[in-house]
């Protein structure tokens, strides 16, 4: 058993404000940011909840540079479900609403586990799954914990190679390759649209217009070596964007979302 050779004072009294000292706290006496967490769960159950892997698989979490950060994005989803749900007002009731809607969703289609409940409990589980099913509110927070890795280091001139990373995500049949092939177009009309402006030539075109834009790119000597990539991107783009023409099939959707990818180093 653990002993502690003197007495963790003060943070304890901290609340929500003053999480991230507490953690802090318990964390470097402990070392250990679980057993952290279920000590302040116990202690301030209304601010704060265990951190258990299967919230944390439901939630999407990502990892971060240090467990006391990752504990308080932890604690930041449970407070953002908390305030949506006016029922579930204390984080330590959040995480165990999430971890039993887990466990039902992963095992509720097995015959042997649904079993166990009578008929009048197996009727408002699934009542519970069907509800959970229409919610777009919490797909949409595990949605956005998911795509912030995507988009976290997206800074000036860094834009392309992100979007093209959310584009190939999305790139899979059983996920959504129209949209990703929407982005991959608006990731290279980026491109195209920030070349232009890098050489100045805004000014000079008489349309506005993606091939307007690449064919005088190409007059001004900036294309030399990569003018059929653009054109062979730009055609690829029509394809992708309306829906009234035939859609890209998975060699030609690879080979966009490549071409744009080696494209994004050009420079003029």
């Amino acid at each position: 058993m653990l002993k502690l050779k003197k007495p963790i004072e003060g943070c304890f009294r901290f609340g929500w404000e003053g999480r991230e000292a507490a953690i802090k706290k318990l964390y470097g006496r402990f070392q250990h940011i679980e057993v952290v967490s279920i000590i302040l769960r116990f202690v301030d159950p209304n601010n704060f909840g265990i951190i258990s892997p299967p919230v944390e698989k439901f939630l999407g979490l990502q990892p971060q540079e240090n467990h006391v950060k990752y504990y308080l994005t932890y604690l930041d989803s449970l407070k953002i479900i908390s305030s949506h749900y006016e029922h579930l007002q204390r984080l330590a009731d959040v995480d165990m609403a999430l971890w039993c809607l887990w466990h039902l969703l992963k095992n509720w289609s097995n015959r042997k586990f649904r079993e166990k409940w009578d008929k009048e409990d197996q009727n408002k589980i699934s009542g519970i799954l069907t509800q959970y099913k229409m919610d777009t509110f919490l797909r949409k927070q595990k949605l956005n914990l998911a795509l912030y890795e995507v988009y976290e280091q997206v800074k000036e001139n860094r834009h392309e190679p992100n979007r093209l990373l959310l584009a190939e995500c999305l790139d899979d049949k059983e996920i959504d390759p129209e949209i990703a092939m929407v982005i991959a177009s608006y990731t290279f009309e980026c491109l195209v649209w920030r070349l232009i402006r890098t050489a100045k030539l805004e000014n000079k075109l008489e349309e506005k217009t993606l091939l307007n834009m690449i064919n005088k790119l190409e007059d001004e000597g900036f294309l030399e070596n990569t003018r059929d990539a653009f054109h062979r991107c730009r055609k690829l783009r029509n394809f992708s964007i309306h829906p009234w023409i035939s859609n890209l099939n998975c060699d030609e959707r690879i080979e966009f979302v490549n071409k744009v990818n080696s494209l994004v180093g050009v420079r003029v």
